[in-house]
């Protein structure tokens, strides 16, 4: 238990980092009032979480602790779920209803998109 718990917080530093890195640099590339760069981060560590479970159901190469790692680890702190809520609340207070739709509906759709393509991408 305590391994896995480890490549858990391992996984969840790097994804932090790459996360906050990733964020910048598309809030940098797009600068715009709606927040592309959270909005780019879920879709792709959705499509990643999709991938390392398609990717463990086809083969055992991918030991638990990597999946672990991973998953819970560095789609954990890459993904941005609660930054997300959170930049939805600043937009309904600012009354920014269309963008918030936009954002919410967006994210939705395509975040669950993501993770089914990463999935059956890396399936048998």
């Amino acid at each position: 238990m305590s391994r896995s718990v480890l490549f858990v917080a391992i996984g969840g530093m790097i994804g932090s980092v790459c996360r906050f890195l990733s964020v910048a640099f598309v809030a940098n590339l797009l600068p715009s009032a709606f927040p592309f760069g959270t909005f780019v981060v879920n879709i792709a560590g959705c499509f990643v979480m999709g991938a390392v479970a398609g990717l463990a159901e086809r083969s055992l190469w991918l030991h638990h602790d990597w999946r672990a790692f991973l998953t819970a680890g560095f789609c954990g702190g890459f993904t941005t779920f609660s930054a997300f809520a959170f930049e939805n609340v600043e937009r309904l207070l600012d009354k920014n209803y269309s963008t918030f739709a936009a954002y919410s509906v967006a994210s939705f759709v395509l975040c669950l998109a993501a993770a089914f393509a990463g999935l059956m991408l890396t399936r048998n």
